[in-house]
């Protein structure tokens, strides 16, 4: 006899194979299922769907401020371009664009960029005397995963991280992209 668990998932196995199977079956002359009225509007959905879907199109132009900064002890020269903050709902999205210049043919990480430091920026509100640090859940960081994003010299990285959304009605953060660096001032906040 089987154990209880074992047959609940043979039962459930066998229920997703149906499903899927009865998905691949398509019409008599290869159209993939979308015959006369026999659609019943679900194709149609699923397109709608996935027409929704798309590309983020960032523009370099339509950065907020640009600096060039360069770590003691570092060969590496980098641009750094902030993009307006993006409130949605209980979050708020920061943007930079870091485009390291150096010698050679090799690519850097952004760990090695930013000084073998975290990528962590921080949104300063200096009316309200508030910081507004990267989410963080348990050890995850609601950011770019700064060890595994590499560039080549020139190459453009979008560095992304997500913080609250502000609690007061401001216009525009400080943002604090690394100790030791120059901050942006006066960064806007679109909502």
């Amino acid at each position: 006899m089987k154990h209880p668990f074992i047959r609940r998932l043979s039962v459930t196995a066998a229920a997703v194979v149906t499903l899927v199977l009865a998905g691949c079956s398509g019409d008599s002359d290869g159209g993939g299922g979308e015959s006369g009225s026999s659609g019943g509007g679900g194709g149609e959905e699923s397109t709608q769907v996935v027409n929704d879907a798309g590309v983020e199109d960032i523009d370099l132009d339509d950065a907020a401020a640009t600096q060039t900064v360069k770590n003691p002890g570092s060969d590496i020269e980098i641009e750094l371009r902030v993009f307006p903050l993006e409130v949605e709902g209980k979050v708020q999205t920061l943007r930079i664009a870091v485009t390291p210049k150096f010698e050679g043919g090799d690519t850097v990480n952004l760990y090695r960029i930013f000084a073998q430091t975290p990528y962590s920026p921080q949104l300063v509100d200096r009316d309200n005397l508030k910081v507004y640090s990267v989410i963080r859940e348990l050890s995850d960081s609601w950011a770019i995963d700064e060890v595994k994003t590499d560039a080549a010299s020139g190459e453009t990285i979008i560095a992304w991280s997500q913080h609250a959304a502000p609690e007061d009605d401001v216009d525009s953060f400080d943002v604090l992209v690394k100790d030791g660096w120059p901050a942006f001032t006066d960064v806007p906040v679109k909502r």
